[in-house]
């Protein structure tokens, strides 16, 4: 096993190391007609076993992208015992085949790195190899195995009391990805949080290409947002920075960015100029992740200008690639993007497949496991830095006592109970937030599960299929609309805690008449509000009222004989409160309980617990009063004349 001694650049050095190093400096300056690459990694070898990670990187940056060179010097530093450069290399080794996409390869070197770093107890290379393996991880949309390995490596770097520069490096990696990772799985504020973190350090390493890389990540944030002004320079900043360091990839990537934003902000002409710059240097790259991405991004601008044919061409250029290297994310995008071609040149049925096998596809990688897991691990996140936090806080405590200890014994003993007790109200605090967001993004996950389910999406695309086949083109359209819009809300009410009564009511319209279509349109709905309510002032959760619309429809009105009446009324009590009634003249609730459809009544009442769940941790975060109560309605004769459900809002 081979020691390691820590190395400072502050007068520790011994000759042998700085004339080591004079003569990698004099090798990466030479020509590349004279270069020798095997000369450099000799000396890189020959060099104390103990070099640091952040002189490693800048004296083997002439030969990362040599493959030979890379594995001259993994034999190399192998044959000398050299396990931090051997270690290295192989990590490198790694990356080079993961920019050509080819995943298995570079997870066995990257794994090999790691292998060796624990050998010799290298904690840098320990947490590099970790990020290694999640940056490949993440290529192929693994989310749970990419977010594994680089908590992994923030763990390794914050267990580190006085981290070194290199291992401060691999920590900003480590968030920078972990900032992709949330990009992916669409929770922008996480994306946002992570890009800045990784931004600073990086900053404070005077890292010029990770600020780079981090503003261009920024960029993507804005665009989700819809801040494309925004965004632009993030990806104008990113663009400088390249330039200044001459870096040919980084400009690459800054111009794809440009591009796409110029066709999202209607300026595709421009977006054409600065993709068609940049589309040869990535062919000659050959990196097919960001091949397919410029593929998709040409495809973009094409449309834009409708020019369909062109952009159908470089779509289906950048799916075989995705295909091909499963690259699930690009997979989406392009699916959508033909969808969108096909619809607005009439292929209709060929844009509903599309807009389905992308579906498939997004439903894969942002599937409730992933999302659980994904929330899972940030807590386990959050939590240990707020462990590491605590133990710094008690380690300046520890010191600043004994520094003091003579004369302010009593008064540090003091400090430091009430620092404990902070930061034990702290945690508590934090895991009782943390545990109460995942109660509630679980249940939003089941609310949302039960207002998407297989019955209505089916039910809804057969009428859209009943339109086409009539030939009833102008309908099938408009059905589609109403469709769209209501599964765009019912997605945006995923990430909404609340909206206002206003737009909860414009749902309400999208829904009942997405259900009437499927009923001939027999029933007449009344939408009744009293005129001295301001809609827009009331909040309410999202798509609160859709359970019980929805069970009209489906027990009281779908059997009911003869004219069928639902009611949406709302005034305000005089006790203050907000009350919503939905009456309907169904069957009523005795009879549809006799209904033999049991599988319709078990979604009910998980629709209805639901509901009433909801409700209840509205009233705790807001401090309101909210509940509902369902009354049969009956004739003085004992007839079933039909259900009302009254929701009150204090």
């Amino acid at each position: 096993m081979i020691s390691r001694q820590k190395l400072t650049l502050s007068g520790k050095m011994n000759v042998r190391l700085l004339l080591l190093l004079g003569a990698l400096l004099f090798a990466l300056q030479g020509t590349s007609q004279s270069f020798n690459y095997a000369a450099l990694v000799d000396s890189i070898v020959e060099v104390s076993p103990s070099m640091p990670f952040e002189l490693l990187r800048p004296a083997s940056r002439r030969i990362r992208r040599d493959s030979n060179a890379l594995e001259y010097m993994r034999m190399s530093a192998q044959k000398a015992n050299n396990c931090g450069v051997e270690s290295y290399a192989n990590d490198l080794l790694g990356k080079f085949k993961r920019n050509a996409s080819r995943f298995d390869p570079a997870l066995e070197y990257h794994d090999e790195a790691l292998r060796i770093a624990e050998e010799c107890k290298d904690t840098t290379m320990i947490a590099t190899a970790h990020n290694g393996r999640g940056v490949v991880f993440r290529r192929q949309d693994m989310v749970a195995e990419a977010m594994d390995a680089h908590i992994t490596a923030l763990e390794i770097a914050d267990r580190v009391k006085d981290p070194s520069p290199g291992l401060k490096y691999a920590a900003s990696v480590a968030l920078n990805s972990l900032g992709n990772i949330y990009l992916a799985m669409e929770r922008w504020d996480d994306a946002e949080r992570e890009f800045s973190r990784s931004m600073t350090m990086q900053d404070s390493l005077e890292n010029p290409l990770g600020v780079a890389i981090n503003n261009q990540n920024l960029g993507y944030v804005a665009i989700e947002r819809n801040q494309l002004d925004k965004a632009l320079q993030f990806f104008e900043n990113s663009l400088s920075i390249n330039e200044k360091i001459d870096s040919d990839f980084g400009r690459v990537l800054a111009y794809i960015a440009i591009a796409d934003t110029y066709a999202k902000m209607d300026r595709a002409d421009e977006g054409l100029n600065v993709i068609n710059r940049v589309l040869p240097i990535v062919h000659e790259i050959g990196d097919p992740y960001h091949t397919a991405q410029a593929a998709i991004v040409m495809g973009s601008v094409l449309q834009k200008l409708s020019r369909f044919s062109e952009a159908k061409e470089y779509f289906q250029e950048g799916l075989e690639l995705a295909h091909e290297h499963d690259f699930k994310s690009h997979q989406v995008d392009l699916f959508e993007h033909l969808g969108q071609i096909d619809s607005l040149q009439g292929n209709y049925e060929a844009a509903l497949t599309n807009f389905h096998r992308g579906r498939e596809i997004e439903r894969e990688f942002f599937g409730q496991k992933n999302q659980r897991y994904v929330g899972g691990l940030s807590a386990k996140l959050e939590t240990a830095r707020q462990r590491a936090e605590i133990q710094r806080l008690a380690q300046e405590n520890e010191l600043f006592k004994e520094r003091s200890r003579r004369t302010t014994i009593l008064l540090i003993s003091v400090a430091a109970g009430v620092l404990f007790l902070i930061g034990l109200f702290i945690v508590l605090s934090r895991q009782r937030k943390i545990i109460y967001d995942r109660d509630m993004a679980h249940l939003e996950q089941q609310r949302l599960a039960s207002q998407m389910n297989p019955h209505f999406l089916f039910n809804a695309l057969n009428s859209i299929k009943a339109f086409l086949i009539d030939n009833e083109r102008e309908s099938a359209i408009g059905y589609l609309d109403t469709f769209a819009q209501l599964v765009r809300r019912i997605l945006q009410s995923s990430i909404d805690e609340t909206v206002s009564l206003a737009e909860e009511l414009d749902n309400c319209k999208l829904y009942v008449k997405i259900e009437n279509a499927r009923l001939n349109n027999e029933v007449d709905f009344n939408l009744d509000v009293e005129s001295s309510l301001n809609l827009e002032s009331v909040q309410v959760p999202p798509l609160l009222l859709q359970p019980f619309l929805e069970n009209a429809f489906w027990h009281g009105l779908q059997s009911k004989e003869g004219q069928k009446q639902l009611d949406l009324s709302i005034e305000k009590s005089s006790n203050g409160t907000t009350c919503i009634r939905i009456t309907d003249n169904g069957i009523g609730r005795v009879a549809a309980e006799k209904s033999k459809e049991h599988r319709v009544r078990k979604r009910k009442s998980i629709g209805v617990d639901i509901t009433r769940k909801r409700l209840d941790y509205y009233a705790k975060q807001a401090g309101k009063t909210a509940s509902f109560k369902t009354v049969d309605l009956v004739a003085p004769d004992g007839e079933a004349m039909g259900t009302e459900v009254i929701v009150e809002l204090g």
